[in-house]
């Protein structure tokens, strides 16, 4: 079977919130960092998902234990007890094995997913995701069904699924317009990460974007995530310009 890429799989739509007379379904998000859990309370909070969140492996266990979450979003690097052991003790469990666990790794080597799948882990994600790729987690593992909006690229000129990382005429001068109200920091900070080339750099810069623009950090994500690394340059670049 060909494989085909998200952007033709999936017909490019927003999701704007859950069916009626589903569960109240809930989500632990499990990361050391700030910024990561918050993108996921981001994504999933406003639709209706219960989230809480644990900063390490313990904290995740013991909220897990109290709370009984449906699912989790485990980071697997983490200090004080990290992802893989974690998940070993929640799945040791009877209880533990109905906790649909999702792996969030950085790194996109097919043995740590090998490892990764055989520490019980039900499925993984690589960083930075996309919100469409969440959504299908949360289809796929707890039959989740969702409500849809407009097609995603009726919106501002702006994502619309980039089939290949690569942007129109129309987008382009969307998203330099968005880039040019950010304050002039992040907009260092993006440079300095995507000349780095540091996906980790990147994706933390624009977690802190989505703040200010949520669509725009989406739609950086997506350039970030196609290593079209050159095009997000040339966007700053216009606007420093025009700027001069």
């Amino acid at each position: 079977s060909d494989e085909i890429s998200l952007g033709e799989a999936l017909p490019q739509r927003r999701v704007v919130g859950l069916e009626d007379g589903q569960q109240t379904y809930r989500i632990l998000a499990v990361d050391d960092k700030e910024v990561n859990r918050q993108l996921l309370v981001k994504y999933l909070q406003p639709l209706g998902f219960e989230i809480q969140e644990a900063r390490n492996g313990n904290e995740a266990i013991k909220i897990w234990d109290e709370w009984d979450p449906h699912l989790i979003f485990m980071d697997m690097r983490m200090p004080v007890l990290d992802g893989y052991e974690a998940t070993r003790h929640i799945k040791s469990t009877t209880k533990g094995q109905a906790t649909v666990i999702v792996a969030l790794t950085a790194s996109a080597l097919e043995e740590d997913r090998e490892v990764i799948l055989s520490e019980g882990c039900d499925a993984y994600i690589r960083k930075p995701f996309t919100e469409t790729e969440l959504f299908e987690i949360l289809s796929k593992h707890l039959g989740v069904r969702y409500v849809y909006g407009e097609a995603l690229s009726g919106q501002s000129g702006l994502g619309g699924g980039l089939t290949d990382g690569a942007l129109s005429d129309a987008q382009r001068s969307a998203i330099a317009q968005c880039l040019k109200s950010l304050s002039p920091n992040l907009l260092s900070d993006l440079e300095a990460a995507t000349i780095r080339g540091s996906l980790h750099h990147i994706e933390a810069t624009i977690s802190k974007i989505s703040e200010e623009d949520l669509q725009l950090g989406e739609t950086l994500m997506e350039l970030a995530q196609w290593f079209n690394h050159e095009e997000i340059i040339s966007l700053i670049n216009q606007i420093r310009e025009k700027n001069e």
